[in-house]
């Protein structure tokens, strides 16, 4: 017999609960934001609403990056309901590696002028791109505090160019 790997996945940990794989684990994937596919089966589902509760557990991780592994079919996902009908809520994402696939702009170093610093801004995919140059401010002296699992990562950012910190799974590279 011979077994053919189609995907790689790592399972998104969350800091307040731990994952118990039995036997009535259930794994899905989005189609789409309101249809879900059953794996291992022909089921498919459809959903008002995806609810993704990583936010409640794991401080600055970048929520729009979540949704997209949900939603683009970049990722599998448990619940705990048994019914499905209007929104479901998620309990565990494994997501798929490597992360980012591709990022298509590479960073150069940008010089910018006259007491101003190089931002940049990070799309849903973890890519970064230029967004030009910000005058210095005054930047919070606060910074986040990663929990285990997750390794801090930050991007100086508009208005003042002071970063912008968000907890990235440790197992990513940056």
């Amino acid at each position: 017999m011979q077994i053919e790997v189609s995907g790689i996945f790592r399972l998104l940990t969350k800091p307040d609960k731990g994952f118990y794989f039995d036997s009535n684990t259930k794994f899905f994937k989005a189609q789409d934001s309101q249809t879900i596919m059953k794996l291992n089966s022909n089921d498919r589902y459809r959903v008002e609403d995806i609810l993704n509760t990583y936010g409640n557990s794991v401080s600055a991780i970048q929520l729009n990056w979540v949704d997209y592994k949900l939603t683009s079919g970049n990722s599998v996902f448990t619940m705990s309901e048994n019914k499905i009908s209007g929104n479901v809520t998620i309990d565990y994402l494994f997501i798929s590696l490597p992360d980012p696939a591709f990022c298509p702009i590479v960073l150069t170093q940008i010089n910018c002028q006259n007491n101003t610093v190089a931002t940049y801004q990070r799309a849903a995919t973890r890519c970064q791109s230029f967004n030009g140059c910000a005058k210095k401010g005054v930047c919070p002296l606060s910074v986040v505090k990663c929990p285990n699992g997750y390794n801090l990562a930050s991007v100086p950012s508009k208005p003042n160019g002071c970063p912008r910190y968000y907890c990235d799974p440790s197992f990513l590279s940056n």
